[in-house]
Protein backbone atom coordinates (compact mmCIF):
# COMPACT_ATOMS: atom_id res chain seq x y z
CA UNK A 1 0.00 0.00 0.00
CA UNK A 2 1.30 3.49 -0.94
CA UNK A 3 2.28 5.37 2.10
CA UNK A 4 2.05 9.42 1.84
CA UNK A 5 3.66 10.70 4.79
CA UNK A 6 6.97 8.49 4.05
CA UNK A 7 7.00 9.14 0.27
CA UNK A 8 6.29 13.13 0.90
CA UNK A 9 8.21 15.38 3.20
CA UNK A 10 5.59 18.01 3.95
CA UNK A 11 7.88 19.35 6.76
CA UNK A 12 9.15 21.74 5.09
CA UNK A 13 5.72 23.31 5.04
CA UNK A 14 5.66 24.49 8.66
CA UNK A 15 9.27 26.44 8.41
CA UNK A 16 8.17 29.36 7.23
CA UNK A 17 4.42 31.16 6.47
CA UNK A 18 3.47 30.64 2.50
CA UNK A 19 2.78 34.29 2.16
CA UNK A 20 6.25 35.92 4.30
CA UNK A 21 6.96 39.22 3.10
CA UNK A 22 10.03 40.39 2.21
CA UNK A 23 11.99 42.74 4.77
CA UNK A 24 11.96 46.03 3.31
CA UNK A 25 15.94 47.17 3.14
CA UNK A 26 16.04 49.02 -0.33
CA UNK A 27 13.73 51.95 -1.21
CA UNK A 28 14.32 51.82 -4.96
CA UNK A 29 10.80 51.50 -5.96
CA UNK A 30 10.14 54.54 -3.88
CA UNK A 31 12.66 56.84 -5.62
CA UNK A 32 11.95 55.95 -9.01
CA UNK A 33 8.31 57.30 -8.38
CA UNK A 34 9.78 60.07 -7.17
CA UNK A 35 11.48 60.73 -10.48
CA UNK A 36 9.04 59.65 -12.60
CA UNK A 37 10.83 56.64 -13.87
CA UNK A 38 9.72 53.15 -14.49
CA UNK A 39 11.46 50.40 -13.57
CA UNK A 40 11.48 48.92 -17.43
CA UNK A 41 13.38 51.97 -17.89
CA UNK A 42 16.37 51.60 -15.19
CA UNK A 43 16.22 47.66 -15.97
CA UNK A 44 17.32 48.68 -19.59
CA UNK A 45 19.92 51.25 -18.35
CA UNK A 46 21.38 49.43 -15.98
CA UNK A 47 21.07 46.65 -18.34
CA UNK A 48 19.58 44.04 -16.40
CA UNK A 49 15.98 42.02 -16.89
CA UNK A 50 12.97 43.76 -16.08
CA UNK A 51 11.72 40.83 -14.26
CA UNK A 52 15.60 41.18 -11.53
CA UNK A 53 14.33 44.97 -11.62
CA UNK A 54 11.09 43.72 -10.45
CA UNK A 55 12.42 41.47 -7.84
CA UNK A 56 14.70 44.17 -6.45
CA UNK A 57 12.07 46.86 -6.29
CA UNK A 58 9.78 44.23 -4.17
CA UNK A 59 12.70 43.28 -2.09
CA UNK A 60 12.63 40.07 -2.96
CA UNK A 61 16.45 40.02 -3.40
CA UNK A 62 19.02 43.24 -3.53
CA UNK A 63 21.17 44.78 -5.73
CA UNK A 64 25.14 44.08 -5.27
CA UNK A 65 26.77 47.45 -4.48
CA UNK A 66 28.15 48.01 -7.69
CA UNK A 67 24.65 47.51 -9.27
CA UNK A 68 23.11 50.29 -6.50
CA UNK A 69 26.25 52.66 -7.38
CA UNK A 70 24.92 52.10 -10.76
CA UNK A 71 21.30 53.03 -10.24
CA UNK A 72 22.32 55.93 -7.95
CA UNK A 73 23.90 57.36 -10.58
CA UNK A 74 21.35 57.15 -13.23
CA UNK A 75 18.52 58.57 -10.37
CA UNK A 76 20.96 60.89 -9.61
CA UNK A 77 20.89 60.18 -6.09
CA UNK A 78 23.18 59.21 -3.15
CA UNK A 79 23.88 55.77 -2.59
CA UNK A 80 22.19 55.81 0.90
CA UNK A 81 18.97 57.28 -0.23
CA UNK A 82 18.29 54.07 -2.10
CA UNK A 83 17.94 52.43 1.77
CA UNK A 84 15.39 52.14 4.27
CA UNK A 85 17.39 53.75 7.28
CA UNK A 86 18.52 51.81 10.31
CA UNK A 87 17.75 54.33 12.90
CA UNK A 88 15.20 56.13 13.34
CA UNK A 89 15.45 60.32 13.83
CA UNK A 90 14.92 62.01 16.98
Amino acid sequence: MFDFKKSFNLSYLYLKPVFQMPEKINRIKSVLADKDISQKDLATKIKITPNSMSRICQNATQPSLKLLKKIAIILDVEMGELLVPIKKKG
